[in-house]
């Protein structure tokens, strides 16, 4: 557990390679919580630029994932009696489709565009089977939409790309930033009807002269992805003790601000999914699952006290068994904790050199850094909030 606490003490003050350098041996042994210190480790790997290596861990994550899916019935009886902490960690719906998340954006930082679009229709693939099954949960996850569109354009596939920036738009109607993507590559691929829709429903964006603006050789798009925040954590239900409950780690929003070296405002982030809405909903989703297993459980606790009481004659050795079993039956408390709260995303476009931009994440904390623009190019670059 020490190790644990000196992982995420590590992870929150940004030293990402030595956190993930803590746990490499615990992520390599099997057992129960494999999966959960491989996730955590992937987290730690990505977030310290070392991509090729997080597709390595978040894959065999992944790889287990599917191994694991299904329960031994050993495990399967011992958590109906005790707790599901008996059995091995599965991601949650949320967090296989944050898995693939992760991927998908290691892969785009490498240059693996393919792999990269790979990894957002196993997503959208996920989302689907998720929704037949009755988990509405995912409705509304379009970052895979947005990743993919980005890559589209990157690589001048102009209406591929305006098809999946449509679908950003239709998910996440107050993301503005998506009319203005969804206008850009309707005119780049000659959809002026569609373009000329979006112009007439958005009077007051000036897409028009946003475009001349833009649709200029000696332009560079640079887009940024901000994780803010910390994923709620898992915690026994204040109201009742056999249930999960979700407890906020990060109460304010924040937004990545870029300016100029001058303090000129480039571009401000606005949210493209909030994780922590999707994950609560996720939670409740299972939450008769879980009450039935419970219940499920109590009934056998009762029965393995009768039975004791029955074998040893005594009632009260009876009852202590089933009070003893009883108390062990707490709920699952597990989850991927290096998780974001949020997902947030801007666009830049700056003229083709090398610029000196500022990157503030709030009032207190801020970094210089020198991008350079390339003509006619896309490029991502993700921060996180610490």
């Amino acid at each position: 557990m020490t190790e644990q606490g000196d992982f995420f003490s590590k992870f929150n003050r940004g030293q990402f390679k030595e956190a993930a350098d803590m746990i490499k041996e615990r992520s390599e042994q099997e057992g129960k919580d494999q999966i959960l210190f491989l996730l955590d480790r992937g987290s730690a790997l990505f977030e310290a630029q070392d991509y090729k290596e997080a597709i390595e861990v978040f894959t065999k994550a992944e790889r287990l994932t599917d191994i694991k899916d299904y329960t031994s019935i050993n495990e399967e009886v011992i958590s109906v009696v005790t707790t599901d902490n008996f059995k091995k960690y599965i991601p949650l719906d949320y967090e296989q489709i944050m898995l693939n998340t992760y991927l998908a954006l290691s892969y785009y930082m490498i240059g693996d565009y393919e792999g990269a679009l790979v990894e957002c229709r196993r997503i959208n693939n996920l989302i689907y089977k998720l929704k037949t099954k009755g988990m509405n949960s995912f409705e509304e996850v379009p970052i895979a939409w947005y990743i993919s569109a980005t890559i589209y354009e990157k690589q001048k596939k102009f209406d591929d790309a305006f098809v999946d920036y449509s679908k950003v738009l239709e998910l996440t109607p107050g993301f503005a930033q998506a009319i203005y993507d969804a206008y850009r590559t309707a005119r780049l691929s000659g959809r002026m009807q569609d373009a000329n829709e979006l112009n007439a429903q958005h009077p007051d964006l000036g897409l028009k002269d946003y475009f001349k603006t833009i649709n200029n050789k000696k332009y560079g798009a640079t887009v940024i992805i901000y994780f803010d925040g910390e994923i709620p954590i898992k915690r026994q239900s204040r109201g009742n003790e056999m249930l999960p409950e979700f407890y906020t780690r990060t109460f304010i929003k924040s937004f990545l601000t870029v300016t100029d070296i001058s303090g000129a405002d480039l571009a401000k982030t606005s949210e493209v999914l909030d994780l922590e809405y999707i994950a609560r909903k996720n939670l409740s989703e299972r939450v008769g699952r879980i009450v039935a297993k419970r219940i499920l459980g109590i009934g056998t606790q009762v029965a393995i006290g009768y039975g004791v009481a029955r074998a040893t004659k005594s009632d009260a050795l009876g009852v202590l068994a089933g009070f003893l079993v009883h108390a062990t039956a707490t709920p699952d408390l597990r989850s991927w904790s290096t998780l974001p709260r949020s997902f947030q995303s801007a666009r830049l476009y700056l003229p083709v050199g090398l610029h000196k931009l500022v990157f503030s994440f709030d009032r207190f904390r801020s970094v210089e850094r020198e991008l350079e623009v390339k003509a006619g190019d896309t490029q991502i670059l993700i921060y996180r909030s610490l």
